[in-house]
């Protein structure tokens, strides 16, 4: 990564004095780079297999925060083949040439499809990157074989997205599940009961010198979701912005009573959350809920979730935000309920 910083640093001094307009087509324009090199110059070997396209997430550059747009296979018969995060493929060939600048010479790529050039790629010896451009904002990243294994993903995990303005580490719900299997299948479950189901490739990137293991979720060709995970973690992120995740599912999971999306907060949210739970588990689709949260949503203990449980939660709710003293515990609030 640090010889990367290097190379956009040199990158935008040589491109300081060239006009506006050069700029811009610095990803198209042939004439910046020795396109006319012979391809003998370096070996197209050393770059074939398949290469991540990232670009730029918010006001970053694609090192510090990088979204995955598409695919690129590099054959070693010069050819390639480009797919996007649609599924939507092209293909071309590729000349190998040279460029030095402020004295370091990079390998050149230049991807074309027929005689539109596509794509202008820098690469340093030695590394898995190919910068695209000379602002840090895109770049294609060659996909490695990971040392973790996919069956230390296999189980149930449940999607989850952030609700009102906070992070989904502070305020979840969870709008669907996730099965990873062994042989690298998983299936999708929307909160609707929706199915979906496709292949799952692993890979590996490395943030601000912090090496995650990288799952690529596709449905047929077009991915569908990029996880990020940290070796230990129960949790696979999803982006940047800490908006969305899938955290595994465990027996260990607690979930307290009532606080079904266990944000150690019993409120209107969790009665709603049961309620679509309720409203979905009567109809054919099934409920959302995980086998931990029913147990938590249940909380009349009468063996159903429905609304007389959302009921519950909410007159809870409605007395902790207006008693004076010191509320006591739901358990407790419940017993007295119940009594009276």
């Amino acid at each position: 990564m640090k010889n990367m910083v290097t190379f956009i640093a040199a990158l935008s001094l040589m491109f300081s004095a060239a006009p506006v307009n050069a700029l811009c087509a610095a990803d198209t324009a042939s004439a910046s780079v020795s396109a006319a090199a012979d391809n003998s110059v370096t070996d197209i070997k050393a770059f074939t297999g398949e290469w991540i396209h990232q670009v730029s997430e918010g006001n970053n550059t694609v090192d510090k925060s990088a979204k995955n747009v598409g695919t690129v296979e590099i054959n070693a018969d010069s050819t390639y083949k480009y797919t996007d995060a649609e599924g939507k493929t092209s293909a071309g060939t590729i000349k190998l040439g040279t460029d030095k600048i402020e004295g370091t010479e990079f390998t050149v790529l230049s991807f074309y499809e027929g005689s539109a050039l596509k794509y202008t790629a820098y690469s340093l010896a030695g590394t898995d990157v190919l910068s695209l451009g000379n602002g840090g904002l895109a770049r294609f990243v060659k996909e490695a074989e990971t040392t973790a294994s996919i069956t230390s993903f296999a189980g149930k995990w449940t999607h989850q997205v952030s609700e009102g303005n906070n992070t989904v580490d502070k305020s979840a719900k969870n709008v669907g599940t996730v099965e990873i299997n062994a042989d690298f299948t998983y299936k999708y479950t929307d909160a609707e009961g929706k199915t979906s189901a496709g292949t799952v490739k692993l890979g590996t990137d490395k943030i601000e010198e912090t090496e995650f293991t990288v799952l690529s979720f596709y449905e047929g060709s077009a991915l569908k979701y990029t996880a990020y995970s940290l070796a230990g973690t129960d949790v696979l992120s999803l982006g940047n912005g800490g908006l969305a995740r899938f955290v595994k599912e465990t027996e260990t999971t607690a979930y307290s009573l009532g606080d079904v999306n266990n944000d150690n907060v019993i409120n209107a949210i969790d009665a709603s959350n049961i309620l679509s739970h309720y409203a979905m588990s009567s109809t054919s689709k099934g409920g959302s809920f995980t086998e931990a949260q029913i147990k938590s949503a249940d909380v009349n203990g009468d063996g159903a979730v429905n609304s007389v449980d959302a009921s519950c939660v909410l007159s809870y709710y409605a007395y902790n935000s207006t008693v004076k003293t010191q509320a006591v515990s739901f358990e407790k609030y419940l017993t007295a309920f119940n009594e009276g």
